[in-house]
């Protein structure tokens, strides 16, 4: 397993952090100062008793009892990371719910006593086996008074295969009792079932019994032996029982199954609180009573603006100008740590409040990015009054939003006003010791237009030669400000000591080694350059921006290259093209460069829907001269932390994990801002990124100052925040979705029961006219069965032909995912309303035409086969492409899509996989259910009237009457 992190911070970006790695490349990189943030946050909530939520599989257990599923799953951003102890077997586990319907997660398996890999080979020195883990768990409907709640888990979807294995559970609550029952097949093989007890006078304690299913004595394919040879029990012993205390973010538990005893801790974390510890450490406010001078006095007197300037940069604003003109103060500044425009802004209108002329009657703030130094938004507080009483709580947020204007800047906006700016510029030093620029361990020394911090960090690898692999370093980082856009940035570490040196090359890829040979660079003791780098960031045009970047990217790369984004203020969409001319440099030199050269160009387009989703798409030449595509999603909780996951495909041919197919790098992502945990406010985040293995396709250069990164949080902040989130620090967010919106949050059960209860209140009614003209036309077209295909097999290249239609079959998948896409996004209420409309006809059309091929047993026209098809009528892709292709073209008055849902049909008869007649009818009846899936989502149909199918020369469409 690899993972890489990275912290995101102002002034510069750098890379540390714990590294993870294994005899296959295993790699995990972990920042030693989230582990630090993480405990400083789980102690600060209990020290000013805040609560979590409850779990919705309570107690902390994820979604299962001692080891078989539950049939719950936890409350919507529970994060659950335990570890469990029963020698010979030791297990750490970790699993989210992203959403309320869906939970996901990893683990690594210890086995004490079997070899990783067989005593010969590359192997050999690799220890005890750790199997590396993966579930995936989804609610298929809800608990009622009546049915148990169901969901499905799905083990080792992506890992090493040996826990691989389905699980189907129910659950239902009987007062202080839940019992759980369900069926599995693989490894979770048979019928198991449990019971939990929470007593009410016991808070916090919970009891369980369960059947479990697992059988142990099967060999689990270690290197070295099965699992007799680990020490583990041998058959079944289907009965466990155990005892578990749970508080509010952790908890402990013991357990006797398989003869063993089982100790577990773990802890639980609550990814939708906006804030796990208050902001105690942050400066003062300008508040209060203060006198404050007269316009006159403002405009003949230099001390009340200088006043006022001062009070801001001891609050930490840089580049802090101001003017007064007729009653209006506006000020433009920028913040290190703050992480959203809106609290600065919120924070500079008190200060002026507190502090400027008397008769002013509106505040205007702009706001500047700190890291590109280019403005991002204007914020217009245009009733003074209103604002002074909210800040006091004396009136509520919605009595304030009508008189607070928010825009996205664009280059020249306020050009002529900056030339009026009086500049003060702050020219004094300051030192802290665990400040927000620095880690909780480090120092940060900050002067004018430039910062220098020091730390310590913890490298550490796991499944490698020995059980655990370390190097504690000193890391330096300095961020020079050279000019309102332009920065160097310089990152050094010194190894003070380390134990994984050796590393054995075990790869047999035929591509550049650009990943897997990590470890030549993270070896020695000497003193290594991490990164040196110069910026420049432009805005060349409104919602464009621009980087260029010259110098050493990263341990392995130094180069020259450029990015581009472009990122409206408005709409789901922003696209960005990054280049980059980059050599590879020699391990163990600080400036020596290797021969191996390339050049990158990746583009990516964003598509932001609601609930905080993300789906991201990046396709062009990676590191190892690749060409492919990355396909990224992620979800963004209220605490701002982010989850995520990414595949990727390639041309290239990397057989270095298994010897018969080419390797897909994939893996999951966690983002971490720091502002969540620490007690100071902070623009610190941190990257975490685990694979199960580090190879070399698929790969691209780190990227210290990922443009989209830095700016598409400020767009979040103004466009769906409305730029009043945390205004001044006052958190009277009103929610943004709620589990009945359309969108994420509608459960898959839900849905569907939805769905069923539409068709069940307008079924279709039967017209024997109608179906009479759809018979005629199928028998027509059978007629001309054998002569079309006859034709098509005399065709002079008839394999050209074939593979050209077959690249037809893709249209139908590539429409229901566009479909999916579209009704996940509830930001457009029609976009959303047509996908669903799509969706749901597709699937009727899929799940119907399936039904009537088992009845009508045809065969395909593919005649000469051994056991030919006997599935021919009618054409599920054919009607499901003009299932998907009706709504479109009905509701949005787009009939060229009727051209790629025939483009499909024609495919099929042209690689003779259909008659002509499967063809018409899959296409009639396609269409027939797309518009009965309209007229019933739509409310054309009515309970007093009939609906039916209408055939006639020059329309298809469902109809009714009342």
């Amino acid at each position: 397993m690899r993972a890489r992190s990275s912290v995101r911070s102002h002034p510069s970006c750098t890379n540390c952090g714990m590294v993870l790695a294994s005899p296959s490349g295993l790699r995990v990189t972990f920042l030693g100062q989230f582990c630090v943030g993480l405990a400083v946050s789980v102690c600060a909530a209990a020290t000013h008793g805040q609560t979590s939520r409850p779990s919705a599989a309570t107690g902390g257990n994820r979604a299962e009892l001692l080891s078989m599923p539950s049939g719950r799953l936890m409350a919507e951003g529970a994060w659950w990371t335990g570890l469990k102890a029963a020698p010979p077997v030791v297990e750490f586990d970790s699993e989210i719910a992203v959403l309320p319907w869906l939970q996901l997660g990893m683990g690594i398996t210890g086995y004490q006593g079997t070899r990783a890999f067989s005593p010969q080979g590359n192997f050999a020195a690799y220890g005890i086996y750790k199997d590396k883990t993966s579930v995936l768990r989804a609610s298929l409907w809800d608990e009622t008074p009546v049915i148990p709640q169901a969901t499905v888990s799905l083990y080792d979807p992506i890992g090493t295969g040996l826990k691989k294995g389905n699980a189907l559970a129910f659950a239902k609550r009987f007062g202080e009792w839940d019992a759980s029952l369900g069926v599995g097949t693989g490894r979770l093989n048979g019928v198991f079932g449990g019971i939990r007890y929470q007593p009410a006078r016991l808070r916090g304690w919970e009891f369980m019994a369960e059947r479990d299913v697992i059988d142990y004595s099967k060999p689990a394919g270690l290197g070295g032996g099965g699992t007799k040879e680990a020490g583990l029990p041998n058959g079944r012993q289907p009965i466990a029982f155990g005892a578990v205390y749970y508080a509010e973010q952790w908890g402990a538990g013991i357990a006797r199954k398989h003869g063993a005893t089982e100790l577990k801790v773990f802890s639980q974390l609550d990814l939708e609180r906006k804030l796990w510890t208050p902001k105690t450490e942050d400066p003062p406010r300008s508040v209060g009573i203060n006198p404050r001078p007269t316009g006159a006095q403002w405009a003949a007197d230099s001390a009340p603006a200088e006043s006022l300037h001062r009070a801001l940069k001891l609050q930490g604003f840089q580049a802090v100008k101001s003017r007064y003109v007729d009653r209006v103060f506006t000020i433009s500044l920028t913040h290190p740590d703050l992480p959203r425009p809106s609290q600065a802004a919120g924070r500079a209108a008190q200060a002026a409040l507190a502090l400027g002329p008397v008769e002013l009657r509106e505040v205007v703030v702009l706001y500047a990015d700190p890291e590109t130094g280019l403005d991002v938004a204007e914020f217009r507080f245009q009733d003074v009054v209103k604002l002074q009483q909210y800040l006091l709580g004396d009136l509520p947020r919605a009595s304030l939003e009508p008189s607070i204007g928010v825009r996205w800047l664009n280059p020249g906006a306020h050009a002529l006003m900056r030339s009026d700016f009086a500049d003060l510029v702050d020219k004094r030093w300051r030192f802290e010791v665990g400040s927000s620029s620095a880690s909780p361990l480090g120092v940060a020394l900050s002067g004018p237009r430039q910062t220098y911090r020091l730390e310590p960090k913890l490298s550490a690898f796991l499944n490698g030669p020995a059980a655990f692999q370390y190097g504690l370093k000193l890391q330096f980082d300095a961020d020079l400000r050279l000019g309102p856009h332009s920065r160097f940035q310089v990152q050094a570490s010194k190894a003070v000591k380390e134990n994984f040196s050796g590393y054995p090359n075990v790869t047999r890829s035929d591509l550049p080694r650009v990943r897997s040979e990590f470890f030549k660079y993270e070896e020695g003791l000497n003193l290594k350059l991490d990164r040196a780098l110069l910026h420049h960031y432009v805005q060349p045009a409104a919602n464009v921006y621009a980087r260029y970047s010259l110098g050493f990217y990263e341990l392995s790369f130094a180069g020259v290259g450029t990015q581009w984004l472009w990122l409206p203020p408005q709409g789901p969409l922003s696209y960005e093209l990054s280049v980059d001319a980059l050599r590879q440099r020699k391990p163990g030199s600080a400036t020596k460069m290797g021969d191996y050269k390339a050049v990158t160009a990746l583009a990516a387009a964003h598509y932001e829907l609601a609930d905080g989703v993300t789906l991201t798409g990046r396709a062009g030449r990676f590191l190892a001269r690749d060409l492919g595509v990355r396909i990224e999603a992620k979800r963004r909780f209220a605490s701002g932390i982010e989850l995520g996951g990414w595949y990727s495909v390639t041309d290239a041919k990397d057989f270095g994990v298994t010897p018969d197919k080419n390797y897909r790098d994939k893996g999951v992502f966690m983002n971490v801002p720091l502002d969540t945990l620490l007690t100071r406010s902070s623009r610190v985040r941190v990257d975490l990124a685990i694979a199960p293995w580090t190879r070399d396709s698929a790969q691209a250069v780190e990227s210290p100052a990922d443009l989209y990164k830095m700016l598409a949080g400020h767009r979040r902040n103004l466009a769906n925040e409305r730029g009043v989130s945390r205004l001044a620090d006052v958190d009277d967010d009103a929610p943004t979705s709620s589990r009945s919106a359309v969108g994420l949050r509608t459960p898959v059960g839900d849905t569907a029961a939805q769905s069923l209860r539409r068709f069940a209140k307008y079924p279709p009614e039967l017209r024997w006219g109608d179906a009479g003209i759809a018979l005629l036309a199928i028998a027509a077209a059978a007629r001309l069965d054998e002569r079309v295909d006859t034709r098509l097999r005399s065709s002079a290249e008839p394999e050209r032909a074939r593979k050209a239609a077959r690249a037809t079959d893709a249209l139908p998948r590539l429409g229901m995912g566009y479909a999916a896409l579209r009704a996940l996004d509830a930001n457009d209420p029609k976009a959303s309303w047509l996908g669903r409309s799509a969706f749901e006809a597709g699937v009727l059309a899929a799940a119907s035409t399936e039904v009537i091929k088992r009845a009508a047993k045809r065969e395909r026209p593919q005649l000469g086969l051994q056991a030919p098809a006997r599935d021919a009528f009618p054409s599920r892709h054919t009607a499901v492409a003009f299932a998907l292709a009706v709504p479109y073209a009905v509701e949005s008055g787009n009939p060229w899509v009727y051209v790629l849902a025939g483009a499909t049909g024609l495919g099929r008869v042209a690689s003779r996989e259909h008659w002509l007649s499967d063809v018409v009818a899959g296409g009639l009846w396609g269409a027939a259910l797309g518009h009965y899936v309209v007229g019933v989502r739509s409310g054309e149909l009515r309970a007093a009237g009939a609906a039916g199918l209408q055939l006639s020369p020059g329309q298809l469409a469902w109809s009714g009457t009342w």
